[in-house]
């Protein structure tokens, strides 16, 4: 999904406790969505030395506020080597 520029929305949280973007609500069309209606979103979380892969869905509605938690499980079988 792109954000308001039409670039990619993607982000490194890095440590930190949140990621904020920004999305074009009335002017995306990406896979066929209406402009100026909410759209449905999966987030993906890839963890490098301790934590799992997680993804989660969530909807971006008209709002400042919108949020998708991510909990990633404690990963105990790969080395980031």
């Amino acid at each position: 999904m792109d954000d308001n520029v039409g670039a990619d929305m993607t982000g490194n949280v890095g440590g930190s406790s949140s990621l904020t973007l920004s999305f074009n609500y009335d002017g995306n069309n990406q896979g066929g969505r209406t402009p100026g209606t909410d759209a449905a979103i999966t987030v993906v979380g890839i963890g490098l030395n301790t934590g799992q892969y997680v993804k989660a869905t969530g909807t971006i509605s008209r709002s400042t506020a919108n949020s998708v938690s991510l909990v990633a499980a404690l990963e105990r079988n790969y080395a980031n080597a």
